[in-house]
């Protein structure tokens, strides 16, 4: 094999960058069977281990590809022909992950940058605000671009696509960042990470890492670019049971599993240790960093399940609740102190009796936790959603009903009175709202026991719906 000089060569270019002895050895071990038990609880637990290094607790799943293939999986998942991302440019890889949405079919609008320094929030924001059309599906950041060394604050990106109040969701190329700088997906809100084998992970070009936000997950459903080899759907299945869709190159795997365990020691050496469940939650709440609103907030966004309900979350654990009600009790304590101070000095004059202000913060205060009643219920109802009871007559079109609002088949429709003889759920979503879908039983006289027991169910849904649509033939 061919070297510039003779003893070791010592490779030094930012990437690849150099394998270590501990890599390389573990990647010439003999081949396992890659559909064996062995080999799939191998590399199930990597993939495991690979969600404390991508800060996350969803699936990581790995393509046997570079960054590039990454970055076209992001692509073919999410998003459909003629859609347009915002492309914030700071380097080569930025322009090149440009023009790789071009060749899939996707308009591209870039924030020309200087190759000198990072991505401008306050430019991504400005872009964002004057889309009211809202055409801009993502916007791609490049964490940490390779040709001007320069690394982006990505948590700042976030705030700026939250602060235009933009529904874009966030990219972020972190194949020259994550295992070298600080990178966490789910803290930072990133909808996709992208990342690649062949620099933090130190080992040779040939894998490529991506994590999703349930958000991102959710834009799978309505995207129609081919994905074929890039789906996502089986990588993430494959995330959970070693069983990958393809074959997986075992020796990369090899490697992989022992660079995971070397950055983890390096993390164990610095004195770390696996936190318990709700460990962090609870010395934040312990040292006044949460206080129970926050707490009972990250419960919340652990398990939202729409954009809303976690952005919801997210603003509560920011204190936005928490300001409310101190602002109250603040209130309310200023007010019991001008009441104590007018029954033990009933003899003096005070200004504030005689002028009304006792009685006009009085019904400031009602009106405060008024609204901050009316806030609660909103948001309670944004992140549980609503329960909707189809009820009727047996043929009024209940279960077509269901079928349209689902967009698919679920319920069998005859022209025979009684086909739905049980309570039939599904979910959808309305601007982020879920709304929970009961279709029931006819609602007739019956001697069919079973279609009894289905329609005495029925009534008793009936009974613990908020809203019933009521089908009339």
């Amino acid at each position: 094999m061919p070297t510039p000089a003779a003893g070791r060569y010592f490779l030094q270019v930012p990437g690849p960058t150099v394998v270590p002895d501990r890599v390389l050895k573990a990647m010439s071990m003999p081949l396992l069977d890659h559909r064996g038990p062995q080999f799939s609880s191998f590399a199930a637990k990597i993939s495991t281990d690979l969600k404390k290094l991508f800060r996350t607790q969803q699936p990581v799943m790995i393509f046997p590809s570079s960054g590039t293939g990454a970055w076209q999986a992001a692509f073919c998942n999410t998003m459909s022909p003629g859609d347009t991302v915002l492309l914030p440019e700071v380097g080569m890889f930025s322009t090149l992950w440009g023009k790789n949405a071009r060749a899939m079919g996707l308009e591209v609008i870039e924030i020309p940058g200087d190759w000198r320094s990072g991505i401008d929030a306050a430019k991504v924001e400005e872009a964002l605000k004057a889309d009211s059309a809202g055409k801009i599906k993502a916007v791609l950041a490049t964490h940490n671009e390779t040709s001007p060394g320069v690394t982006s604050d990505i948590p700042a990106v976030r705030a700026a696509i939250d602060a235009a109040g933009h529904e874009a969701m966030l990219f972020v190329d972190t194949i020259s960042s994550l295992a070298a700088t600080d990178m966490r997906h789910d803290d930072w809100g990133i909808d996709v990470t992208i990342c690649g084998s062949q620099k933090g992970f130190m080992l040779p070009p040939g894998l490529s890492f991506t994590v999703a936000s349930a958000k991102a997950l959710a834009a799978v459903e309505s995207a129609t670019l081919p994905k074929g080899y890039f789906d996502w759907a089986p990588a993430i299945e494959a995330a959970g049971n070693g069983l990958y869709p393809y074959t997986p190159p075992v020796s990369m795997f090899y490697g992989l599993r022992e660079a995971v365990d070397m950055l983890l020691e390096e993390v164990i050496k610095q004195g770390a240790r696996l936190a318990r469940p709700g460990e962090f939650s609870e010395r934040a709440f312990l040292n006044g960093k949460l206080d129970l609103l926050q707490a009972e907030a990250i419960a919340d966004l652990i398990e939202a399940d729409t954009a809303t309900a976690v952005r919801l979350a997210n603003r509560s654990l920011q204190g936005e609740f928490s300001r409310c009600i101190h602002s109250l009790v603040d209130a309310i304590t200023q007010l019991r102190i001008y009441l104590e101070a007018a029954m033990d000095f009933p003899e003096e004059e005070i200004d504030f009796l005689s002028d009304g202000k006792v009685s006009a913060d009085l019904q400031s205060i009602i009106h405060q936790i008024e609204d901050v009643q009316k806030k609660a219920k909103i948001g309670r109802l944004l992140r549980d959603g609503m329960q909707l009871v189809i009820a009727g007559q047996p043929n009024a079109g209940k279960s077509s009903l269901l079928n349209a609002l689902v967009g698919r088949d679920s319920a069998i429709v005859t022209e025979i009175p009684g086909t739905t003889r049980d309570l039939l759920r599904e979910q959808i979503q309305i601007d982020g709202m879920p709304l929970h879908l009961v279709d029931t039983a006819g609602l007739r006289e019956s001697e069919d026991r079973i279609e009894l027991e289905g329609i005495k169910r029925a009534r008793e849904e009936v009974n613990r719906a908020g809203h019933i649509p009521r089908g009339v033939d």
